[in-house]
């Protein structure tokens, strides 16, 4: 009996030294996850948005119905929505030709860098583009314009919301090459629902 004795006081050693380093490891990874998120400033509470950059956001929070300027079969819908806070909107837009096929789908998440005083938008297309742009809102015209260079494709893209008082959106993107010329552009409306 002496021999069983010892052989589970040995398996309750063991058992009490797996838990203990188990439990050692545990709080050495919330010790360093701790300090590498204060490192980064991630545990902080964020530097809360200007008033003006909150009402610039607002502009695309809720539902539209889009056109596109010369291509009267294609409608479409947007959907922006406030998210992470209110830090950010995310934007649904969905395009589909007159036979109500699905044309284009893009989803974009719209914010306000805090630390460069600039808005800025990453958009993501069904046709597999991705285009990150930035840029300010200028009050006077009530306009959002943003840029973003592609040097692999040494294009210059620019998108521009401009929003009357009644909060209807007239939008255009327009890509340009290396010299200027025009690679792609397209405008619209979008106008609230009622």
């Amino acid at each position: 009996m002496a021999g069983t004795n010892a052989h589970t006081n040995t398996n309750t050693a063991t058992n009490n030294n797996t838990t203990t380093t188990t439990n050692t490891n545990a709080m050495k990874f919330i010790t360093i996850f701790t300090v590498a998120l204060t490192a980064l400033g991630l545990a902080q509470a964020p530097e809360p948005l200007p008033d003006e950059a909150q009402k610039v956001l607002k502009l695309f929070v809720g539902k539209c119905d889009a056109t596109v300027d010369g291509s009267p079969d294609l409608k479409g819908t947007v959907h922006g929505i406030p998210t992470l806070g209110g830090r950010f909107v995310r934007d649904e837009f969905v395009l589909k030709g007159g036979d109500g096929t699905v044309v284009l789908e893009v989803t974009s998440m719209i914010t306000y860098d805090t630390a460069k005083k600039l808005y800025r938008m990453s958009s993501f297309y069904s046709n597999g583009e991705a285009i990150e742009t930035e840029g300010p809102w200028n009050d006077a015209t009530r306009t959002l314009t943003t840029t973003s260079h592609d040097k692999a494709k040494q294009q210059t893209t620019t998108w521009t919301s401009t929003f009357s008082a009644e909060g209807a959106e007239t939008w255009k993107l327009i890509t340009k090459d290396k010299d200027g010329k025009v690679v792609q552009e397209v405008s619209g409306k979008s106008t609230a629902r009622k």
